[in-house]
């Protein structure tokens, strides 16, 4: 295997989920193989954090995170009003784990490509319309960078919409939550997508002539979207639990019929439903059971 492209798909509070795939990703030596990424809404964070390398940071980052750190109500009661693009809840909550935890303009500086995905806002006489953006972060500001992370997770009505350069944009969720498409142009010999919602389309990857691993859970896909807004500490713990059992097992399974060594290959779209596998979770794994299993040193990758 040389190539693989990430996409991290958008959903809030099921972020915590990706962050339980990374510590498989380390388990099976593909951390280091990832060399494009691209994210939407919590998709764009994590992104960050998977550049960063130190999951141990990131997960007690999701440990400290909560629905009061989250979802603060602004101080003015007028600009609360979800009228004209305004949301309920100020973002400086989020801006501040971001930037008190992560160097960011730091992170960006590789040669890896980095996108964060956003919806513009098309009007059409009374009718709004959403066009997928990518934005291209490498090497960007700092304020730039929180720009794009405020604008690829303003879910309407929740958060602000934001204005970039003379247009305005919302969150990813209204055009693509699984931004795979600015990694189709780069010569990737894999993609892994992490899904986090039910706007996830399986046969669109399928179509993809590039072999993808899908490590959807479809239980979370179809779990009620009130949780993505939720961030209970008990349902970070399961989400991160459940992402790492989604992908240990899906990767031992990939690695026991020597898929990624291959030339040729018979099946390009492999997640747990298409190869039949149930996993049947009995508990939910603590982070030092992670740590153990996947043989996890605290450094960067």
């Amino acid at each position: 295997m040389a190539k693989v492209g990430l996409v991290l798909g958008g959903g809030g509070a099921r972020g915590a989920y990706q962050l339980g795939v990374f510590f498989a990703l380390y388990k099976y030596g593909l951390y280091r193989h990832i060399k494009a990424i691209s994210g939407a809404s919590i998709g764009s964070l994590m992104a960050l954090a998977f550049l960063d390398g130190d999951l141990i940071k990131t997960y007690r980052v999701w440990r400290y995170i909560s629905n009061d750190i989250v979802l603060t109500l602004k101080d003015n009661y007028r600009s609360r009003v979800p009228v004209k693009g305004r949301g309920i809840f100020s973002t400086q909550g989020l801006k501040e784990i971001m930037l008190c935890n992560y160097n960011l303009e730091e992170l960006v500086e590789t040669k890896k490509p980095i996108y964060f995905a956003s919806s513009k806002i098309k009007k059409k006489k009374l009718k709004k319309e959403y066009e997928a953006k990518y934005f291209l972060v490498n090497y960007k500001s700092e304020m730039e960078l929180v720009q794009y992370l405020t604008a690829s997770s303003a879910i309407p009505y929740i958060f602000d919409r934001v204005k970039i350069d003379y247009d305005l944009y919302t969150d990813a969720l209204k055009s693509d939550s699984v931004p795979v498409t600015p990694l189709l142009q780069y010569k990737l010999d894999w993609i892994f997508v992490i899904p986090l919602s039910s706007s996830h389309s399986i046969e669109r990857f399928k179509s993809l002539s590039i072999p993808v691993v899908d490590f959807m859970d479809e239980n979370l896909l179809n779990s009620p979207t009130i949780n993505m807004i939720d961030f209970n500490q008990e349902k970070i713990d399961e989400y991160i639990s459940l992402g790492y059992y989604v992908a240990d097992t899906l990767l031992k399974e990939l690695f026991k019929r020597k898929v990624f060594s291959k030339r040729i290959l018979n099946q390009k779209y492999f997640s747990l439903k298409s190869l039949g596998i149930k996993i049947d979770i009995k508990r939910k794994l603590t982070l030092e059971e992670i740590l153990k299993d996947a043989k996890y040193r605290r450094k960067k990758i």
